[in-house]
């Protein structure tokens, strides 16, 4: 059945990003609930980043046919997901951008739903959602609520949350509507990975997205996560050794630290989230450590009566 799309009238084109690689079942899924937004002004932008086989491309042929705001891109080499997510925005014509994995999944007033919410606050650049957390068979694991976190404080409180790393559920607010404009104006882009790592690059870009506008949420649940062991996440975190995470928490601080120093805001306010980021560095090494010294010294206690349980 050929999707009409009407009632365009006075609405902002929003570009639908999915950055996708040899998941062709996820996709067609994905872009089944894009199809079906009950927004009509979008398009549809797919860049392929080079899958071993054409079942991607074969996906988006056929969808193509019922929807010609399908737009497809394949790369001629593998850009990695951080210069995939690059390429969509640096493409998009719409006034607004939200980027979806290739096995995710929103509901049919997803995109309306965060247009309205953004168009009626000219001072965010972006807007998220409440999350519904999935396995890899659409079960439910949790729901994430956002619009609590983002809501009810004076702005420069909440941007601090962005600069806390490990930090909240915030990071799934990536999965939202971005303001384009002022996004390329001010070179927002998502960073390269850190040690051969892409995991938590959306830390520094979500805390350069909150040095240069305000993000808000809608209240309502839109989006589903899925959380799965196919994931780039998932295989990255297993792969990683201690020394890995030390490192790349590292790399992660770093560009915090400077993002926070270049941020066009009070220089109170550059001091209040160096303190944040130091703060949260502080308080994440004590609980990785403390438990290895609980754990040595009762090692060294059991070790110094030991004997004596012998010797009686």
């Amino acid at each position: 059945m050929k999707i009409i799309t009407k009632n365009k009238i006075n609405q902002p084109l929003v570009t639908v990003g999915i950055p996708a690689y040899n998941r062709p079942f996820g996709l067609e899924k994905v872009l089944e609930c894009v199809m079906s937004q009950t927004y009509k002004n979008i398009e549809i932008i797919v860049s392929d980043d080079y899958s071993p086989t054409t079942e991607v491309g074969n996906v988006v042929k056929k969808l193509q046919l019922r929807d010609s705001r399908i737009i497809f891109y394949r790369q001629e080499v593998n850009l990695d997901a951080v210069k995939n997510h690059r390429f969509l925005l640096k493409v998009a014509k719409g006034k607004y951008i939200i980027w979806l994995s290739d096995d995710d999944l929103c509901e049919p007033g997803f995109v309306a739903a965060l247009v309205d919410r953004m168009e009626s606050d000219d001072n965010a650049i972006l807007c998220g959602c409440n999350v519904k957390v999935i396995d890899e068979n659409d079960r439910l694991i949790r729901i994430e609520e956002l619009s609590d976190a983002l809501d009810g404080e004076d702005w420069s409180k909440i941007r601090q949350k962005f600069f806390s790393f490990p930090g909240s559920n915030l990071y799934l607010v990536y999965f939202g509507l971005f303001r384009v404009d002022t996004m390329r104006e001010n070179s927002v882009g998502q960073y390269e990975g850190c040690h051969g790592y892409n995991s938590f690059m959306e830390v520094p870009f979500l805390a350069k997205v909150s040095s240069v506008g305000q993000i808000i949420a809608t209240d309502e649940v839109l989006i589903s996560y899925r959380n799965h062991t196919d994931s780039r996440y998932y295989k990255e975190m297993t792969k990683m050794t201690i020394l890995d995470r030390f490192f790349v928490g590292l790399c992660v601080r770093k560009k915090l630290v400077s993002i926070a120093v270049n941020a066009d805001i009070s220089i109170w306010d550059r001091l209040v989230l160096l303190k944040v980021i130091l703060m949260s560095f502080v308080i994440d090494s004590l609980l990785k450590t403390l438990p290895i010294l609980v754990i040595r010294r009762i090692r060294r206690k059991v070790v110094s009566i030991a004997p004596k349980i012998v010797r009686k």
